[in-house]
Formats: C-alpha cells, sequence, structure tokens
C-alpha cells in the first residue's frame, strides 16, 4: 500500500484537520529544492490520499512552487511555505523548529503549544522530543522553547513488515533499519529491551537471508513470537488513531 497504515491512517489525518490541526511534511532527504519537486508530485500522485488532506487544494503544482531555502542552528533546510512542506536531511528538530518560528511571531503573547510529530523511524522522533527545545533556544527563541511541549510518537513498522499479511517493502538493513545497534538506548525510551531489540533484528536478518534465496526457496525462520502491545501503546494509538480520549498519560 501507498500510505503506512492504510485507510485508517488517512482518516484520523482527515479528522485532525477538520479539528484545526495544522500538518507539516518533513522529510529527511536532501534539503535540494529538487527533494521537495519530488514530494509534492508524489502527495499530487501516487499518495494523492494523503496529499488531499495534508495540502491546501490551492496549493501550487509541482512546477509552480514557490521555494526557499533556511538556516537554523547551522543546518540547511530546503522549503516550500505554501505547501507546508520541509527537506531537512537528518535535522528535522531544525524543521520543526523554523515551521514554528514562522508561525509564531517573537513578540506573540500565547499559551502552551503542543506538538505533535509522528514517524516510522525511532531515531527520528526520539531526535525531535529531546533537541526541539534546545534548537529554538539557539536559534533566539527562547520564548518558543519554553512554550512547547513535544508529544512524539515513533510509527513502529514491525507488524506492516512481518506480521501475517505485509503491507510493505521492509527495510532490512542499513541506517533506516529500526533495530540497529545504534538504535538500542532510544528504544528503550519506546519500551522496547535490547533482548526485544535484538529478536527482532533477528527477525529481519531471516528476511533477508530469504530475499536472498531464489523464490522456490525463500523460507523464512521463525523467530520467537511478537510481543503484543503494551497497555499504554494500546492507549496512545486509541488516541491517536481511534478519535478516543486520553484519560492518563502513556
Amino acid at each position: 500500500q501507498r500510505v503506512r497504515g492504510g485507510a485508517p491512517t488517512v482518516a484520523a489525518l482527515q479528522r485532525a484537520r477538520d479539528a484545526g490541526v495544522r500538518a507539516t511534511v518533513v522529510t529527511a532527504r536532501p534539503p535540494r529544492a529538487g527533494t521537495l519537486h519530488q514530494l509534492l508530485a508524489a502527495l499530487r500522485g501516487p499518495q494523492r490520499e494523503l496529499g488531499a488532506v495534508l495540502l491546501s487544494p490551492h496549493s501550487p503544482g509541482a512546477t509552480e512552487v514557490a521555494l526557499a531555502s533556511a538556516s537554523v542552528d547551522g543546518h540547511d533546510l530546503a522549503y516550500a511555505p505554501d505547501a507546508r512542506l520541509y527537506a531537512a536531511g537528518n535535522q528535522k528538530p531544525a524543521a520543526v523548529a523554523h515551521a514554528l518560528m514562522a508561525r509564531h511571531a517573537p513578540d506573540g503573547a500565547g499559551g502552551p503549544l503542543v506538538v505533535y510529530f509522528v514517524d516510522d523511524q525511532s531515531p527520528n522522533a526520539h531526535d525531535v522530543g529531546t533537541r526541539l527545545a534546545a534548537t529554538l533556544a539557539a536559534a533566539g527563541r527562547e520564548d518558543l522553547a519554553a512554550r512547547v511541549a513535544v508529544r512524539c510518537v515513533w510509527w513502529d513498522t514491525l507488524g506492516e513488515d512481518t506480521g501475517p499479511s505485509p503491507s510493505m517493502a521492509p527495510v532490512l538493513h542499513g541506517a533506516e533499519q529500526n533495530y540497529e545497534d545504534h538504535a538500542v538506548a532510544q528504544l528503550l525510551d519506546f519500551g522496547v529491551s535490547s533482548a526485544e531489540a535484538r529478536r527482532r533484528r533477528a527477525l529481519y536478518a531471516a528476511l533477508a537471508t530469504a530475499a536472498g534465496r531464489p523464490r522456490a526457496e525463500q523460507r523464512v525462520a521463525r523467530v520467537g513470537r511478537l510481543q503484543r502491545a503494551s497497555a499504554a501503546q494500546e492507549q496512545m494509538a486509541g488516541f491517536l488513531f481511534g478519535g478516543g480520549k486520553q484519560e492518563t498519560p502513556p
């Protein structure tokens, strides 16, 4: 499928938009104009379900979009102001900080701001959650740093990658594989123990091994049982995507 989570994801985003939530798209691709053109073309084409929710009906086409560049805390960004799209490389905290600074003037009065950041890469979600306030302060916006509360959600792709009916092509290795050694410390903050991370990494290794064999010989080794989500994870999922009310923090 073209969208993580399929139709329920699109429906949840529609509910958020109808409730007045302002969405901004940040990609980890290189901060170049070509990246933004490709992203906007995808949202108008193959991923139009997302584009219909995330882009204004009056957003310019991929060949007409106005582009701009910026630097936040020494990190270069490319962005499309009218379409609220950012290309930030691996510096997503800088992009989120820039979007907040562009919308909220230094002398503007206001109460607390809540930012919900969702990413299918645990390092990105962790990075925004731990660095956004410091990034705002380093850019001279201590006022925003004091007002912003970040709710970071890691969209764990394990079920979509390895479940009974996989719906997405899994990332089997490399920097975007969520269970590599470099991510183990961050995964602890998301409730995934080191032992569980190793077990999941072994599952992906089995998939990679199977993918390297002729189709007739492909077999995926059974590597333990998947752990069901915790009560806190299920509560958060219901709050974000089920339209429910969060009674207690996860």
